[in-house]
């Protein structure tokens, strides 16, 4: 009988899922496969049911939700606040680690995976792989638009960014040393220490291997059967808390002021509009404006944005940076709109979406309230 070879994905999205399953088909041939997905993510919310359920869907022999091992991680490591530093012993916290970290290799079960897929790690995944599968390496699947916005960004800032993190985990794992908790659950703070052995990409990208054709066969078999509502022009929702430094309710109004900008410009009647919320925005917020936005908000069980691509009669996709936006142009042919705002704090804070990205991936720039 032949050997089982064991994999695992690690995802925070539904397009990771999908992006590793790319890879997994494509990848070198292993033979008979065991394939697991994990969640270890503290503050996925409703979008964790979805991700489970595609890939249920997709063949996954097992999927783990360690969400909650997650976030117990997460407060377990926080250094706010700062008193905390002076009375929580390293000692209890190695314990409740330990423990934590067993039950999740109990859980996995026996047998080493031979293959492990992951975003670029973030502190989160850098744990899972180091701490909980005690791996070095790790094949790199992709993140979304952000992956092609840092290559953007240059050498010189990509330096610049390593080096601020570096020093700021340092500082982190100093004063977890200083308190006695163990070296090996507080490395994971400093970026390295594990190494891409190699490299899925959606679109066509130096050193990857590109797995486009895969994607989409995948979401035509998770668009096949479902209900997508009809729509000339689609909006796709990004969480601006980080990139803008607005609220959820300023948000909303910024997409609500699209719609009509959009409706004035073009000509599309509101009615033909669809705002897809970002799966993890939070529902109570959209529940408070829905009967008084401009458009419709989509609240179907259309797993992902990219599964409306497939329905006739959408003509183009606008978003402020949603991985969406550009996989409707490069594997389905859409217009596609990257939004940016006149007002200079959001062009600022929004300085991730390069003109060289953009250009890239053939994307057109929409700025919001420009006259024709």
């Amino acid at each position: 009988m032949a050997d089982v070879v064991r994999r695992l994905a690690l995802c925070s999205s539904i397009m990771q899922v999908i992006n590793a399953v790319a890879a997994m088909r494509l990848g070198d041939p292993v033979g008979v496969t065991e394939d697991h997905m994990v969640i270890f993510h503290p503050n996925l919310g409703s979008a964790t049911a979805k991700m489970i359920d595609v890939a249920n869907r997709l063949g996954f022999q097992a999927v783990h939700d360690f969400s909650d091992q997650a976030l117990q991680v997460q407060r377990l490591l926080a250094v706010r606040p700062v008193s905390r530093l002076f009375w929580e012993k390293g000692s209890a916290v190695n314990a409740e680690i330990e423990n934590l970290v067993d039950s999740m290799r109990k859980t996995l079960g026996l047998g080493v995976f031979r293959q492990v897929y992951s975003r670029k790690p973030k502190h989160g995944e850098t744990f899972f792989l180091r701490t909980v599968l005690d791996l070095t390496s790790y094949e790199e699947i992709e993140d979304g638009f952000g992956n092609y916005s840092a290559y953007g960004y240059g050498r010189c800032y990509g330096f610049m960014r390593r080096a601020q993190l570096t020093a700021k985990y340092r500082v982190t794992q100093t004063i977890y040393r200083w308190k006695g908790v163990s070296s090996k659950y507080v490395n994971h703070l400093c970026p390295g220490g594990i190494s891409r052995k190699g490299l899925y990409m959606v679109h066509p990208w130096p050193g990857a291997r590109t797995v486009g054709t895969e994607v989409v066969r995948i979401l035509g078999e998770l668009a096949h059967g479902v209900d997508v509502p009809a729509a000339k022009v689609l909006i796709l929702g990004t969480l601006m808390r980080r990139i803008l430094g607005i609220t959820y309710e300023e948000e909303l109004a910024l997409y609500a002021r699209l719609v009509l900008d959009i409706e004035a410009r073009s000509g599309v009647d509101r009615k033909d509009i669809v705002f897809r919320p970002h799966p993890r925005f939070p529902v109570e917020a959209l529940a408070a404006v829905r009967s008084s936005f401009p458009c419709d908000i989509d609240n179907s069980d259309v797993p992902l944005a990219e599964c409306f691509f497939f329905r006739p009669g959408l003509e183009a996709v606008y978003s402020f940076g949603s991985t969406a936006s550009v996989n409707a142009k490069k594997l389905f042919g859409l217009q596609s709109y990257i939004v940016t705002c006149p007002e200079s704090k959001e062009r600022r804070k929004n300085r991730y979406l390069t003109s060289s990205v953009i250009g890239h991936f053939g994307l057109q720039k929409y700025i919001l309230g420009e006259e024709r």
